[in-house]
This record gives structure tokens, sequence and C-alpha cells, in this order.
């Protein structure tokens, strides 16, 4: 009887997780977003940011889902991860993504109105406009990004190493290199 009962109880799960529109066959892994804008919202339902066409996002544990009503319509959003940013999405708006090559960040865009850039002793340089295009400084003979750690306003930031004017004809070497969050930047062109 108790068996009986135990699957009967678990077709129900299933079926209403089917009828309701949760996404039964999301598991943990990358994903791509495969629309222009994906809204990303906070546990209370309420827009948090948004992810642009071509963002790739961690997926934990697909029974991290919540319920939200939108614009009049209820919808099933997953938890996911990116950097230092997380939150819930729709996994429609996704594809799940079985081979991620290994990419090196070349070019960033500003994703924010202003950003601030620092020297390497995390003094304020100057501003950044949103959708300004820096180039990565990789450190000399080398496959690693610059980075180092500042501590601004009592919070803790990791700042990548960056050159602001990429059509000055010189090289990323003959630039000044300054930091910035990388959790603020848009990644637009990847090198192999």
């Amino acid at each position: 009887m108790f068996k009986l009962l135990s699957s009967i109880f678990l077709v129900l799960i299933v079926t209403f997780s089917m009828v309701l529109g949760v996404n039964a066959n999301a598991s943990a892994g990358t994903y791509e977003v495969t629309v222009s804008k994906l809204n990303v919202r906070n546990k209370s339902c309420q827009r948090s940011g948004v992810l642009s066409k071509g963002d790739l996002i961690e997926v934990m544990n697909k029974n991290t889902v919540i319920k939200c009503k939108i614009n009049g319509k209820i919808a099933y959003l997953t938890y996911f991860k990116k950097g230092n940013m997380s939150g819930y999405v729709s996994l429609p708006f996704t594809k799940k993504v079985t081979n991620t090559p290994a990419k090196k960040v070349l070019t960033y865009k500003v994703n924010v109105s202003e950003l601030n850039y620092r020297n390497s002793n995390c003094g304020k340089a100057g501003v950044l406009n949103a959708g300004q295009t820096l180039e990565v400084a990789y450190q000399a003979g080398s496959e690693n990004a610059n980075y180092i750690n500042c501590r601004i306003n009592g919070k803790s930031y990791k700042m990548i190493g960056v050159t602001i004017n990429a059509n000055d004809g010189l090289s990323s070497q003959e630039r000044s290199i300054y930091f910035v969050a990388e959790k603020y930047l848009t990644p637009v062109a990847y090198i192999q």
C-alpha cells in the first residue's frame, strides 16, 4: 500500500510540474541566453538586472525554482550564477550548452552608466561611460589577465587590468593599464 501511494504521489508531482510549466528536464550546467535581453529577478520577484544574448550562466541545482507573477502571468524562474551576479531567470529563454570551449576575453564593454577606473594603488583615475570599449591587459608573456583586489567604500572588488583607448595605434603594452570592476563589464570579443 505504501509503495502504491508513493508511486501515485510521484506521478502527481511530475504531472503538476509539467502542467504548471516547470521545466522538469532542466539540469545543472551551463546555459546560454538566446534572447536580446533577459530580465534577472531576486527572490521577491523584483527585477534586479538584465542578461544579454550570448551571456553564459551556471545553473547549480534544477530544484531551485521560484514562482512569480509577472505582467499578470505565472512564471517559474530558476536560480543561476554568472561571476558575482546571481538571481532567477526563465530557462525557456536559454539553451543548454553541452561543450563550452575555453575562451579568453579580448574586449569588454562598460554595461553601467558610469564606471570609475583606478590606478594600481586603487586610487580613482577617471570615469568611463556606458558602451565604452576596453581591451584586456594580459600579463607580458602570459595567458593571464592582470588582476588586483581593491577595497572601496568598505567593499572588496576584484579589478581587471584594461587599456582604455584601443583605437590610438599603440600596442596594449605601450598603453597605461587601469583597473575596473569586472562585474560591470560585458564581454564583446574573444580569443581562443
